[in-house]
């Protein structure tokens, strides 16, 4: 069965082969430790106090909270999907309790750094594309990847983005990307990386001109998002263009830009 919601997640929601991958691993992971401790055999037969168990094997062996709060979201989700399709008729993670999650803020990358490799003309000019397109418009490192030139209109410098769940927005890009269309644009992709590929490249690219070694395409989209929020874009139309269903989504930037307040009072305060 975990096969067949994986496919599902793959071609009706149009998950990323990564975002796949992990669900299908939570579920595994679940299932393991059903069969070795309650002895499951089939996935109706799973109790809301067994996944309360789960629960709290999870913290004895010292999992961390967004691990745990990861894994009972996908076993929700399974049987969300699984009562769709008349598989079962409950859903027992529904009410199952989480360790809370400490806030976390979103990383970033220095801009000099994105900078530097935008413009480092040792590295691929591909790599180089895909880092000042994601830079500029926030997109996810699937959608952004997958871009065909049929999406982009080059008069108004905007991009057609399907994106999770196969729902359709408009992203614009700036000047560094445009430059970058005018030299490379094709009917086809724009860009022939596949997804470890492309990751593997920009962190490569931006690790050469950062003192960091985590840098990651995601946070590319969360230095974009960042940014709009500091010069003062609206939270709707920053979610507008990065995609998000939740607002809470898009709300987490507030708390980046309070930092970012905050520094910019200290370096600015007046001494008397």
């Amino acid at each position: 069965m975990i096969k067949e919601f994986i496919t599902f997640l793959a071609v009706n929601r149009g998950y990323s082969d990564g975002t796949c991958r992990g669900y299908e691993n939570d579920l595994r992971d679940f299932q393991r430790w059903a069969v070795r401790y309650a002895h499951l055999d089939r996935w109706s037969n799973v109790t809301e106090d067994m996944l309360n168990d789960y629960v709290n094997d999870l913290v004895n062996n010292e999992k961390q909270p967004a691990t745990i709060k990861r894994r009972i979201s996908a076993i929700r989700t399974f049987y969300n999907w699984a009562r769709q399709q008349h598989k079962t008729d409950r859903n027992p993670a529904k009410y199952t309790s989480t360790p809370k999650l400490a806030k976390r803020l979103p990383k970033t990358i220095d801009l000099a750094a994105i900078h530097a490799a935008v413009y480092d003309k040792g590295i691929d000019y591909q790599t180089r594309g895909l880092i000042a397109m994601m830079i500029e418009t926030g997109m996810r490192i699937t959608e952004a990847r997958t871009i065909t030139g049929t999406s982009i209109d080059r008069k108004e410098q905007s991009i057609k983005v399907v994106g999770k769940g196969n729902k359709e927005r408009i992203v614009y890009y700036g000047c560094v990307t445009a430059n970058y269309l005018d030299k490379h644009y094709k009917d086809g992709r724009i860009f022939d990386y596949e997804d470890r590929d492309a990751r593997y490249r920009i962190w490569e690219a931006i690790s050469k001109h950062s003192s960091r070694n985590d840098a990651s395409s995601h946070q590319l989209r969360h230095t974009y998002a960042t940014k709009m929020v500091e010069q003062g874009m609206q939270l709707y139309t920053l979610g507008l263009l990065m995609g998000h269903s939740d607002t809470r989504t898009t709300e987490k930037y507030l708390a980046l830009d309070q930092q970012h307040i905050k520094q910019e009072y200290a370096n600015r305060a007046v001494q008397i």
